[in-house]
């Protein structure tokens, strides 16, 4: 079914409200290995996002093992348990802690919870 002029302008100023478009230029000589590693990919998109998102997540990590290491009820409370249940999840989900740093957080969390502390 062929698109109105209606509902593409819609579209279309829709996405200048919510989209934002990222370009870079890469020197096929200097950048040429992550020019090839883009090419072996299905979506260069997916793949950049995941990689950033990636990042994203081990700087919350470190911020998080650092107070998982100082841990006090202020520091636990000025987040809140389910934001960093939350963030737990998402490390593990994307392999930056190991299966048994993830138990053993979400254990600490529970404990936490049903603690005195909370």
């Amino acid at each position: 079914m062929p698109r109105t002029e209606a509902l593409k302008k819609a579209q279309h100023k829709y996405q200048q409200k919510t989209v934002k478009t990222v370009a870079v230029k890469l020197h096929s000589v200097l950048y040429s290995d992550i020019i090839n590693r883009l090419d072996t990919v299905d979506s260069k998109q997916g793949y950049i996002k995941t990689l950033i998102r990636g990042e994203i997540y081990r700087d919350e990590l470190n911020e998080l093992m650092e107070l998982y290491g100082r841990v006090s009820k202020k520091n636990i409370n000025s987040i809140g348990t389910d934001v960093l249940e939350y963030r737990i999840e998402r490390f593990y989900e994307y392999g930056l802690i190991s299966v048994e740093k993830y138990k053993e957080m979400i254990d600490f969390l529970t404990k936490l919870r049903k603690s005195q502390l909370m």
